[in-house]
């Protein structure tokens, strides 16, 4: 299995939970589907973009973490 695929599945799940969070506020939530949106994307449109797309995605997978973390 390809690492990216685990990097984008983890992304998805976090990204989704983050968009229909309670306590997030709309302005962030706005950002982080741009985010997650852009990194998948980027690789689509632009191949010899793609570690920048799977650098993007764990990026945004660190900051959901952090979070989750201290928001939970």
């Amino acid at each position: 299995m390809p690492y990216s695929m685990i990097a984008l599945l983890v992304a998805l799940a976090l990204a989704g939970q983050f968009v229909f969070a309670q306590d997030a506020s709309v302005r962030a939530k706005a950002l982080v589907s741009a985010v997650f949106i852009t990194s998948v994307l980027l690789p689509l449109g632009f191949p010899q973009w793609q570690l920048a797309g799977l650098l993007l995605q764990v990026m945004l997978v660190i900051g959901l973490v952090i979070y989750r973390k201290f928001h939970a």
